[in-house]
């Protein structure tokens, strides 16, 4: 049975490559923000949670239980070992015959902390990429895109994002501590796109083949172009220095410090 494969990032930080990257190969199966990892962990919090309680998500979503108390964890268990035939019913209904035997891998993103937490208590046999960019850089970018996209972002003030990025990385920082994963950054990415790769699927236990090395050449600089906010990869990087006011800079760097260090980035 193939194993799952994770892309845990955030926002505006190159997954959209990394996962296209990644499906180029024939043995690994990706989607796109298909979010069924999200669904299975708010299913999963609504099966084990009775009618006298509230289900409590970690992201403002609040809603009662419906179960009696007494059936909970029998419903929640039940609910777990379906888990595997739903997600393989899910691939094998967007083109992925697991049965073939062509694949080793299936995957998506991970885009919160709750969604990492359950993939890691629940699908224990799963690889994992840790994907960062400089959350600077992130941060110009989702005001950029914001900009060519309105109705695509919520409206939220410059603080805000910063300590939301602050607390994303903190979080699934610690989250990974000690648990075997691949770490990417975006910029090594960039300077290094075949490299990174090759390491990535190494990683994987995979090899680059042609049909990789032929998504290189020529859909990964499309892609860049219909999602990118800046004129090329590279001026994507260190872009925070152009975009932000010098306020917004210090307010980043003061609260953003921790992690930038922890990650290599300079202040």
């Amino acid at each position: 049975m193939p194993k799952p494969v994770f892309v845990v990032t955030g926002p505006r930080s190159g997954s959209t490559l990394v996962v296209a990257l990644l499906d180029s190969h024939a043995r690994i199966a990706m989607t796109n923000e298909a979010a069924w990892v999200t669904f299975l962990r708010k299913s999963f919090l609504l099966a084990k949670t009775p009618s006298s309680q509230e289900i409590d998500d970690g992201e403002g979503f609040r809603t009662p239980g419906l179960l009696p108390e007494r059936y909970t964890e029998s419903f929640a268990r039940s609910y777990l070992t379906l888990l595997g035939p739903f997600v393989t019913e899910f691939y094998r209904r967007n083109g992925v015959d697991f049965a073939a035997g062509g694949c080793d891998y299936y995957g998506d993103k991970i885009l919160s902390r709750a969604d990492l937490i359950f993939a890691l208590h629940h699908m224990r046999d799963a690889a994992l990429i840790r994907l960062v960019r400089d959350p600077r850089d992130v941060i110009a970018s989702t005001f950029a895109f914001q900009r060519e996209h309105p109705a695509s972002w919520l409206e939220s003030e410059f603080a805000i994002r910063v300590d939301h990025m602050a607390r994303f990385l903190l979080e699934t920082g610690a989250a990974l501590q000690g648990r075997e994963h691949f770490f990417l950054r975006y910029e090594d990415l960039v300077a290094d796109v075949a490299g990174k790769t090759a390491a990535m699927l190494a990683h994987l236990g995979l090899e680059v083949t042609a049909e990789v090395l032929e998504y290189q050449r020529g859909a990964a600089a499309e892609l860049f172009s219909s999602h990118g906010t800046s004129a090329s990869p590279a001026a994507s990087i260190g872009r925070w220095r152009r975009d932000l006011t010098a306020e917004q800079q210090a307010l980043a760097n003061e609260r953003l410090g921790p992690e930038l260090e922890r990650l290599g980035y300079a202040i």
